[in-house]
């Protein structure tokens, strides 16, 4: 990889996380490596990086895997169908999207309807607040 597309893709890396919001520890712990990791992809200090690792970073942020990787022009992400298959659900998983103590619920199955998210959400709020948790209500 030329250091030219190694430069690219790391702006593209810093520009898909900061629209998100996120930090590079977020970032990195969204998918799995250590924060100099993303800084070090971020600066283009890398030979190569894994198609994984991109489509892991463009998951997380949203963005379109082929943007990130330099081959594509736009940066948002090609629609799909969905990954929940009831509108309700949607609705529920995207308030639960928002909290960032709650992303864990996105391991859920893809069928699963708006009430089992709200009682799972419930659960784990619950057991948050047995420990002192006091963030945002999702639901």
């Amino acid at each position: 990889m030329t250091k030219a597309a190694s430069t690219l893709i790391g702006k593209r890396i810093t520009i898909a996380r900061e629209n998100c919001g996120m930090n590079r520890k977020e970032l990195a712990e969204k998918i799995n490596v250590s924060p100099s990791t993303i800084s070090r992809y971020e600066r283009g200090d890398f030979d190569r990086v894994k198609i994984a690792i991109l489509e892991s970073i463009a998951n997380a942020t949203n963005v379109n895997p082929l943007w990130i990787s330099g081959e594509g022009e736009s940066m948002e992400r090609p629609q799909q169908n969905g990954y929940y298959m009831d509108d309700e659900t949607v609705e529920m998983a995207q308030s639960l999207l928002q909290n960032k103590e709650m992303r864990v619920l996105f391991d859920a199955a893809r069928d699963a309807k708006p009430e089992d998210l709200k009682t799972a959400a419930d659960v784990l709020l619950a057991l948050k607040r047995k420990e002192g948790y006091s963030g945002d209500d999702p639901a």
